[in-house]
């Protein structure tokens, strides 16, 4: 179609201009159209369903890129986060996070500050021993990043943006604690235990631990440099034989299925008693992580492999929490794994939105935050923190970060018109991401300076 139809019309008209529209799995599957798409002079758009376009390659069409300096912010934490997350007085955290604020603003080396967010880490996972050996799991994390970055210079920096993640929701649960409760008693086998900030800390801390296995195709690919070369991943059969993988997928199906319900009254009942909608969950997520469930609802050949780091991510958190409460003592720590672990690994799973077009399916997007307010708050944190996430230099500046009786409201400033442009597409997805609000939660992107 190029060579007999577009060149030519192209020579024919000099106001014309040519674009290349793919679908994203295409695209995903075919890198080498944006090559191609450069060699040949025309533009590239991806569509992302439910969301709209996103360019890829621009034409001289396109508006210029415009590039601004952004004010200075030292370290890793915006001082308006730091700010915000100081002298809060509901939080049992309170003391450390606080400590924390005093002693990474007299920071001023990146590895004194890793090590700063790793004992904060460890010590604040140590307020409950079934959690303490996890810290493990975040520094693998941790290890990945080095080598993901080496193959990968554009990959997204996670393990302080995890920390980062955390700290700016710890005061929007303290000033909304009471409706985290509320919701959070729900899934609460033990009403005394509750810690609303315990699961705060989990979802948050623990929200990218399935980049790794999303990303090891990508350093796969990278490394390979080889069109011709196909990667493929493959989860044993066995993974879903074990005792904790089947306990923690069918649980946390259980507690999705009751929160797609969302019933206006009664408690969920920690998977007591078979659900057919939580069958049908369990099936879908076992697709997505690797693998194939066989269910009614599914395309029996259907396989995707490693495909949401979310569903990842959710389900290898879990399965640890429960390894890790059997080794320490089942009895013991039963309910407090259930009542906080859970409701933590369902968020995880709900905050990649790219997977929209599946929790749609499920009744689960968008979140509904009068039901699980904490899925609700770890997608719009993680939205809009993209704080030195592509390298060592900040490409936005936190201007303002407010949280009041009325919600919390984050303007984020951005120093080049083209990044700002590729993420309007994350922002416009975020408006349509939540339901039911219970406070108000903004993200005001701009250009700084405008």
């Amino acid at each position: 179609i190029y060579r007999q139809e577009v060149k030519k019309l192209l020579k024919q008209h000099k106001n014309l201009r040519a674009l290349v529209c793919v679908l994203e799995d295409g695209f995903n599957r075919h890198p080498e159209v944006t090559r191609e798409c450069k060699r040949l002079g025309v533009g590239l758009k991806v569509l992302l369903p439910g969301l709209g376009l996103e360019t890829i390659v621009k034409t001289d069409f396109d508006p210029l890129p415009r590039v601004v300096s952004l004010p200075k912010d030292e370290g890793w934490f915006p001082s308006t986060i730091l700010s915000a997350a100081s002298g809060l007085d509901r939080l049992q955290f309170a003391p450390q996070i606080d400590e924390f604020v005093r002693n990474v603003r007299a920071t001023d080396h990146d590895h004194d500050a890793l090590a700063l967010v790793q004992s904060t880490i460890d010590t604040l996972l140590a307020q409950h021993p079934t959690f303490a050996p996890n810290i493990q799991q975040f520094m693998r994390l941790s290890h990945f990043e080095t080598l993901l970055r080496f193959a990968s210079p554009d990959s997204s920096e996670h393990v302080f943006h995890s920390f980062r993640v955390f700290l700016a929701g710890c005061p929007i649960i303290n000033q909304f604690y009471d409706v985290f409760r509320s919701a959070h008693e729900r899934f609460c086998l033990d009403r005394t235990t509750l810690s609303v900030e315990y699961t705060w800390l989990l979802a948050s801390i623990f929200h990218d631990i399935g980049r790794p296995k999303e990303g090891a195709v990508q350093l796969l690919d990278e490394e390979l440099q080889d069109e011709d070369e196909v990667v493929t991943v493959a989860v044993k059969d066995s993974h879903w034989l074990r005792a904790e993988c089947l306990a923690a997928r069918r649980t946390l199906a259980s507690l999705g299925a009751f929160v797609a319900k969302s019933p206006i009254s009664g408690n969920w009942d920690f998977g007591a008693v078979p659900d057919s909608r939580a069958a049908d969950l369990e099936a879908d997520w076992t697709r997505l992580y690797g693998g194939v469930l066989r269910s009614h609802s599914l395309d029996e050949s259907a396989e995707v492999v490693l495909r949401s780091h979310a569903v990842v991510g959710a389900l290898d958190f879990l399965t640890a929490l429960f390894r890790t409460a059997k080794a320490i003592d089942e009895t013991a720590n039963r309910p407090f794994v259930v009542s906080h672990a859970v409701p933590a690994a369902l968020a995880i799973l709900l905050h990649d939105w790219r997977i929209r077009e599946d929790a749609e399916r499920w009744k689960l997007f968008p979140i509904n935050m009068s039901a699980s307010p904490m899925a609700g708050l770890l997608v719009y944190l993680d939205t809009w923190d993209d704080y030195r996430r592509k390298g060592p230099s900040p490409t936005i500046f936190v201007r303002e970060y407010v949280v009041d009786s009325c919600g919390a409201s984050v303007t984020v400033e951005w120093a080049d018109s083209e990044s700002l442009d590729k993420e309007q597409l994350k922002y416009r997805a975020f408006e349509s991401a939540l339901s039911q609000k219970p406070f108000a939660l903004r993200i005001l992107p701009c250009m700084a300076g405008s």
